[in-house]
């Protein structure tokens, strides 16, 4: 829908800001919304890259793998198990949540009904 805004705004916020989309990405008119890559269409905007390489500081973690020793590093490899996060299963939280969450909506709208009964 045209309405003279621009697409995607930048609110700034201390160091950082706020970006606010003003579309939907509806699937009858574009297939972004499913498109794997949103993400990084979107990435040039919320990290600009600089005019200065030095100063450019990118937030991405760099995987283990691209990390390759120096030829002045020539040390033995030692293999240590990877570490990883303990896995856990939200699914009986978020089934909970949600329960709760829909118990106290039908708390809520039996109290209004019967108070404009009343």
């Amino acid at each position: 829908m045209a309405t003279g805004q621009p697409l995607l705004s930048l609110r700034a916020a201390g160091t950082g800001g706020w970006y606010h989309l003003r579309t939907r990405l509806d699937p009858t008119w574009s297939e972004l919304a499913d498109s794997p890559e949103l993400p990084a269409l979107f990435l040039p905007w919320l990290l600009p890259r600089t005019t200065a390489a030095s100063s450019f500081s990118d937030p991405r973690p760099m995987p283990l793998a691209q990390l390759q020793p120096g030829p002045a590093a020539q040390r033995p490899t030692v293999s240590a198990p990877p570490l990883r996060a303990p896995e856990r299963d939200l699914a009986p939280w978020v089934v909970g949540a949600a329960g709760v969450l829909f118990g106290l909506e039908r708390l809520l709208a039996s109290r209004r009904s019967s108070q404009q009964a009343a």
